[in-house]
């Protein structure tokens, strides 16, 4: 059985020349590093975080929450709701 947690390329975006780009794997990997130094200090006690520091955290939490599946089907569903229907979600 394969294993049905892993969406190969499931960030990828095929540019105009039929490539595959990575570019936001490559982004999301990034942003993890930072996190984790800051998820670290925060497990030896530090506390409160700097400011830069906190928005590493919301940052890696809301890539975290698009990164689900469900909720990336969710935001291109609403996505496509709002663009049939302009006043939903205080569209123009």
């Amino acid at each position: 059985m394969a294993d049905v947690t892993v969406h190969r390329d499931f960030y990828s975006i095929r540019g105009e020349d039929g490539q595959l780009d990575d570019t936001v794997e490559n982004l999301l990997a990034d942003l993890e590093g930072k996190a984790v130094k800051t998820i670290r200090k925060v497990a030896q006690g530090v506390w409160p975080l700097a400011v830069e520091e906190r928005a590493v955290v919301a940052e890696w939490v809301a890539a975290q929450h698009a990164r689900v599946p469900a909720a990336r089907t969710a935001q291109n569903q609403d996505g496509r709701s709002s663009r049939q229907d302009p006043h939903r979600h205080g569209g123009l």
